[in-house]
């Protein structure tokens, strides 16, 4: 089982588990509500959200409002932090995937060119990597939850979150040495495909 395939699991079935209890203490709610599992939201769900829509269509079924399953109720992120915190979304940030290519001559690799297709490509890639979107911390919902969170905290800390005017640039430049927390910093960057050559031989003229 692929860890996409085990994360799903355990959504729907913690989800299923707290709608079990709801009804075992006779929970009513006042307003009707829906569920839905998408068995493909990681890749763009056209199977399975894409359907869910169609078929709450069909049923002229009128939504006010939709939800994601939401964040962890996490214990020990951020240290200093006395007990699990419950990470309420209240904003979703956008995304944007983006395709870099070279195309080149191409060439044999026991007369291969000064530079390679896959250095160019490559080169790029670092370049991204090593210029990082700038930071905005403090600027957004997350502001509220250090706010929020303040009296939870051990000190010193205490005292950095009550005043978050006065130290945001510091925490932001703490929080974004961690890979799990740099996204609460700025908009991340992360390289997930990469295709090169196929034979040992040939210098590739195009990849991506």
């Amino acid at each position: 089982m692929n860890p996409e395939d085990s994360m799903f699991l355990c959504l729907s079935s913690g989800i299923l588990q707290a709608l079990e209890y709801l009804l075992i203490k006779g929970y009513a709610p006042r307003r009707g509500f829906y569920i839905g599992f998408g068995h493909d939201e990681e890749i763009r769900g056209h199977n399975g959200a894409l359907n869910i829509v169609r078929l709450l269509k069909q049923r002229n079924v009128e939504l006010s409002f939709v939800l994601d399953e939401g964040l962890a109720i996490l214990d020990g992120i951020i240290r200093g932090l006395e007990g699990p915190a419950a990470l309420i979304g209240l904003s979703e940030k956008g995304s944007a995937s983006v395709k870099l290519s070279v195309s080149m001559t191409p060439g044999h690799s026991s007369m291969p060119p000064k530079e390679s297709s896959i250095g160019i490509l490559a080169a790029a890639v670092k370049r991204l990597e090593d210029n990082p979107m700038p930071r905005l911390f403090g600027l957004g919902p997350e502001r509220e939850t250090f706010e929020h969170l303040a009296h939870k905290f051990s000190l010193p800390l205490k005292f950095v979150m009550s005043n978050f005017w006065l130290f945001s640039s510091v925490l932001s430049r703490v929080l974004e040495t961690k890979p799990d927390m740099n996204s609460f910093v700025r908009t991340t960057t992360a390289v997930t495909m990469f295709n090169a050559g196929v034979k040992v031989s040939e210098c590739h003229p195009f990849l991506c």
